[in-house]
């Protein structure tokens, strides 16, 4: 049986593609089944179509429990096909084989012959788009042995599935969500589809690149062992918990506003001949590089300005014509271009490497994309990369693709809402030193509120209401963007209060060297927190005041016009707990102090927090039996030890008392208490 296009074809000249295809329904999940000799239907439809391709790359999925991965299958191709490139692997998580597939492929000849028929349909999906246009996927054993000898029975998860693939190809991908569009593409890529008594060949159809994750590109650069990507230096991973304290008249989110972040290993790497195009896509032959993405912790890995295939692959640009710059450049582009607010927040925090990287290359120039309509990088980025180290001479810019000699790509040390890299501190105070130098000795407010333009996204209704209570409080309000950046950072770092609207106005608060008083005011539907994420790190202490939006987020689900939703901030709801906040701040002069850092337990890896924290738990368990031994007292029960009493319990060590205190305060409300909407 053939189905091509959306017409199917069995040996008896049925248009139906179920056609005398009987599911075995009586067979198991997973039925043994007996191996049978390569057939020779099969042989001779991979002679037809590996044709005279000597160099043909062919990979085959075995077992995952083979002790030696073997296959007979690539036996006969490397025998019949001397110069062809076969590699055998065996199926185990799907982001290592995407990744061992990705540093081989794209691939004419992909065999899944893993043996585990149930598992046949997620294999397909997300292995199928590693095929070079053309290439074939096969099953050499697609039979059920148990089948019944009157029916062509197939197994019962991927037939299907392809003829459900099959039925989608008449729509379009358009906004459909995630799992109807990857559903939708994979319907594009499948081609012609095959079915013999023994075995099923489906050929793709369209070009994709691989999405490359961090780790997963150091996978691919293990396996290459070649000079088109290397990796020059590693960051362990970082274990710290927050050092901001936080209050909020709303439950906080464990995701956005975590007491821990667990920060990976980061990279740098090199690259040869990439491809760049506007708008922070880098391509490298089969590969879309990590270096795409601003969210790399995400599931699902997405930049606007790639065309979105399936989960783990992105349609290839298409491109007219690219010019070659040659050199060695360091990476510094973002999905949204001369963007205040994710340049302060992404971009600056892959500068970490800039001077590592020079020091490889002393004649290394910055490379980041500008708008179409600017003839060159805003002023402001300008001014921030030279506070950082950047002369502007060793700026390049571009606003059309290009093909760049050799690319540096380092890990940001922040990516929203996964981690902040603490040593990220080191960046702002480099850019903060440098901006304040060049400010004017003049009289700096104590307390500042930072405002909005009224045409910015997320607006407040009745902003001139909220400036009001803070205005009446000492507060002087500014639009930072209407300073130079000298007088913002001498503003934020000056400055004992800051409070404003929720968003990039605020990121100033990163060039304050000590803890400050932060009060936010914003949106629900803004989960944004790059405020908190900066006072993770600096210390800050945070009052949050949450509004709601004039446009919700679905249940479930995250909506760009919720996003950007403005909001109205509602005395009789919040004015109670902004009121709180204010009335406490001359109650508090004294200089805030940031939760205790514990430079040990920060360090600590994921598996030795684990062992921290259960050589604690165990701790425990032998000081509540020590107690339970005790003469018990006649006199009212003692009270639960507070944090402050902890170092004077019994059985407590200096280290257990100073890992309390170092946990932030995370939880603690702001009159009235709200719950979450």
């Amino acid at each position: 049986m053939t189905i091509d296009g959306e017409v199917a074809a069995s040996p008896e000249g049925s248009a139906d593609p179920v056609a005398e295809v009987a599911p075995a329904e009586s067979a198991p999940a997973e039925a043994a089944r007996v191996r049978a000799p390569l057939a020779p239907e099969l042989l001779r439809d991979l002679r037809v179509h590996l044709g005279d391709l000597a160099a043909a790359r062919v990979a085959v999925l075995v077992p995952p429990d083979d002790a030696e991965p073997l296959s007979e299958l690539a036996d006969w191709v490397r025998s019949t096909y001397p110069d062809a490139r076969v590699m055998v692997i065996g199926y185990t998580t799907g982001s290592l084989v995407h990744a061992e597939l990705a540093a081989a492929g794209p691939f004419d000849v992909l065999v899944e012959d893993i043996e585990r028929p149930a598992h046949r349909k997620r294999v397909f999906a997300a292995m199928f788009l590693h095929l070079r246009p053309g290439g074939i996927y096969v099953i050499p054993d697609f039979r059920w042995a148990k089948a019944r000898p009157s029916t062509r029975a197939v197994e019962r998860w991927l037939w299907p599935y392809l003829v459900e693939l099959v039925g989608l190809r008449p729509q379009k991908r358009g906004k459909a969500r995630w799992p109807l569009r990857d559903e939708l593409a994979r319907s594009e890529a499948v081609g012609r589809i095959v079915l013999d008594d023994t075995h099923l060949i489906v050929t793709n159809r369209l070009p994709a690149l691989a999405k490359m994750r961090e780790e997963e590109m150091n996978t691919v650069i293990a396996r290459r062992h070649s000079d088109d990507a290397v990796l020059v230096e590693t960051l362990p991973p970082v274990t710290f918990h927050a050092r901001c304290r936080l209050r909020q008249n709303t439950t906080p989110s464990p995701e956005h506003q975590p007491t821990r972040y667990d920060v990976p290993e980061l990279s740098l790497r090199e690259y040869r001949d990439v491809t760049c195009l506007p708008g922070q896509v880098a391509v490298q032959g089969n590969l879309a590089l990590p270096d795409s993405f601003r969210h790399i912790r995400y599931p699902r890995l997405i930049n606007r300005h790639f065309g979105q295939l399936t989960h783990t692959f992105v349609d290839v640009p298409r491109t007219r014509t690219v010019e070659d710059l040659p050199g060695t450049y360091f990476y510094l582009d973002d999905e949204l271009r001369s963007h205040f607010g994710h340049f302060l927040s992404e971009q600056v925090s892959r500068l970490w490497a800039w001077e590592i990287a020079r020091q490889r290359h002393p004649g290394l120039k910055l490379l980041l994309s500008r708008r179409n309509n600017a003839p060159a990088p805003a002023r402001w980025e300008m001014e921030l990369l030279a506070a950082a180290g950047v002369p502007a001479a060793d700026v390049v810019s571009f606003a059309a693709p290009i093909r760049v000699e050799r690319l540096v790509g380092p890990s940001p040390m922040l990516s929203r809402p996964s981690y902040v890299h603490p040593d990220i501190a080191r960046t702002w105070d480099l850019i903060g030193d440098a901006l304040e130098s060049q400010a004017p000795d003049r009289e700096y407010p104590r307390r500042v509120f930072i405002s909005r333009p009224p045409d910015s996204l997320r607006p407040c209704e009745n902003a001139d209401e909220v400036e009001g209570r803070f205005r009446a409080r000492g507060f002087e309000i500014l639009r930072p963007e209407l300073l130079p950046l000298p007088e913002q950072a001498a503003t934020f770092r000056r400055a004992e209060v800051v409070a404003g609207f929720g968003g990039s106005g605020m990121f100033g608060l990163l060039y304050c060297r000590r803890p400050v008083h932060v009060v936010v005011v914003k949106s629900v539907a803004y989960s944004a927190d790059n405020e908190y994420m900066i006072s993770a790190v600096r210390g800050h202490r945070v009052d949050n005041i949450v509004c709601t939006p004039h446009v919700q987020h679905p249940d479930g689900h995250s909506s760009v016009d919720a996003f950007t939703s403005g909001f109205r901030f509602d005395p009789e709801v919040e004015g109670p707990a902004l009121d709180d906040v204010l009335n406490g701040l001359d109650d508090n002069r004294r200089e805030v102090q940031p939760a205790p850092w514990d430079k040990a337990r920060d360090r600590a890896t994921p598996e030795e927090e684990t062992q921290r924290l259960a050589a604690a738990k165990k701790r425990s368990a032998a000081t509540k039996k020590i107690a339970t031994a005790r003469p018990a007292k006649t006199e009212a029960a003692a009270p639960t030890p507070t944090r402050e009493k902890a170092a004077t319990e019994p059985a407590a060590s200096a280290a257990e008392a100073a890992a309390e205190a170092a946990r932030p305060e995370t939880a603690e409300p702001v009159a009235p208490r709200r719950p979450a909407p």
